[in-house]
C-alpha cells in the first residue's frame, strides 16, 4: 500500500522548474521522483533546457545522509537524470 504524495517545488536557482515528489510504499520503504526541466549552461555558453520525468527510485541506504533534505535529493536524482546528456553545441 502506498500512503499519499508530498509534492515539493522549489524557488530560484537550478531547481526552479523541478518537483520533487515523495511517497512511502508498504509503510515503510520511502521513494522520490523528479519532474520538470532543467536548464544547463553549456561550455559554448548557451542555455539548454532538459526535461526530466525521473522514475520512482526508493531511498536506499545511499540517501540515508541527505534524506530529510528536499533540495539534496532532488538534485541527486536530477544528477542521475542527466547522467549520459551531450552537449549539443560541441558536435
Amino acid at each position: 500500500m502506498t500512503r499519499g504524495v508530498t509534492e515539493t517545488k522549489f524557488g530560484a536557482g537550478s531547481l526552479e522548474s523541478i518537483t520533487l515528489r515523495r511517497r512511502v510504499v508498504k509503510g515503510v520503504v520511502p521513494e522520490a521522483r523528479v519532474e520538470g526541466y532543467f536548464r544547463i549552461y553549456c561550455g559554448a555558453g548557451n542555455e539548454h533546457h532538459q526535461r526530466i520525468r525521473g522514475p520512482w527510485t526508493r531511498m536506499d541506504e545511499s540517501f540515508k545522509d541527505i534524506l530529510a533534505d528536499d533540495d539534496e535529493v532532488a538534485k541527486e536524482l536530477v544528477e542521475a537524470e542527466l547522467d549520459g546528456w551531450t552537449d549539443p553545441c560541441a558536435s
